[in-house]
């Protein structure tokens, strides 16, 4: 889902590709979307607002280790989990991308279904 905020215009196959991968992960979408706003936007949605952006790819080994600080981070801080969990927080860093998260959930649904 971190593809979302890469620095370039996705195509069709982006957003088919991304709706795969939740599909394969077994997740019921509440939870995907929990993820997206919780774990994965708090990591990735700065590059959304940076002058050059990448637009390429995360590592994966970082935003493995990003995220994973940062589930530490919202157990332990009770200050950085409300801020997280918060709707101004959830807008800030998702708005730039929410429509191209909305098309990435209607071909999760359509895949969903051919299955």
């Amino acid at each position: 889902m971190s593809t979302l905020w890469l620095d370039t215009e996705l195509q069709d196959y982006d957003y088919e590709y991304i709706a795969r991968t939740m599909i394969e992960s077994g997740y019921p979408l509440d939870q995907l979307e929990l993820i997206f706003t919780t774990e994965i936007a708090p990591i990735c949605s700065w590059n959304m607002y940076s002058a050059a952006g990448i637009w390429d790819g995360f590592d994966q080994e970082w935003l493995s280790e990003k995220i994973l600080s940062n589930i530490w981070k919202q157990e332990k801080i009770c200050f950085y989990r409300w801020y997280i969990k918060s709707r101004l927080a959830s807008f800030l860093m998702v708005s730039p991308i929410w429509t191209d998260w909305e098309k990435t959930v209607v071909i999760y649904k359509s895949q969903l279904k051919k299955l």
